[in-house]
């Protein structure tokens, strides 16, 4: 019962598949079976480490290569338009998931009301995680 509800929770703070959840809800009953935990805070312990055990899964996700990918690197005629992308895609990983998300979704063509309907996130909330991504993008870009 626990286990659901700690999925759903991630899911839908999170916007992230429900894979994920499970996986990083999984991970977080492991942790909680080696370290014990003091008995008073359970649930709340188990989301915190769900959580971030999502944020790795999702950072090790980014990082792996897909065969796909490999493929369309084959085709590319223009390398310098793969390296851009290739550099913005980087730069985009560096943006909290949140931000990642709704950019992503955004640039997929997806319009701020799709993008409500997609998360479950109200207006307001992927108004300002889209701002707020831009922003942070522009700042890392003029970083470089």
């Amino acid at each position: 019962m626990q286990h659901e509800r700690i999925v759903r929770l991630l899911q839908a703070r999170l916007g992230v598949s429900r894979e994920v959840a499970e996986d990083a809800c999984g991970l977080a009953w492991l942790q909680l079976l080696r370290v014990q935990p003091r008995r008073d805070r359970i649930i709340g312990w188990l989301y915190t480490v769900a959580k971030h055990e999502a944020f790795a899964l999702l950072a090790r996700a980014r990082r792996e290569v897909a065969a796909e990918d490999v493929l369309v690197v084959a085709t590319v005629s223009d390398l310098d338009e793969f390296v851009d992308a290739r550099e913005a895609l980087e730069l985009i990983g560096q943006l909290k998931p949140q931000q990642r998300l709704v950019l992503l979704l955004r640039a997929e063509g997806h319009s701020y009301r799709s993008i409500c309907e997609l998360t479950g996130r109200t207006y307001t909330w992927v108004n300002r995680h889209i701002s707020e991504g831009r922003q942070a993008l522009r700042a890392l870009l003029d970083g470089r």
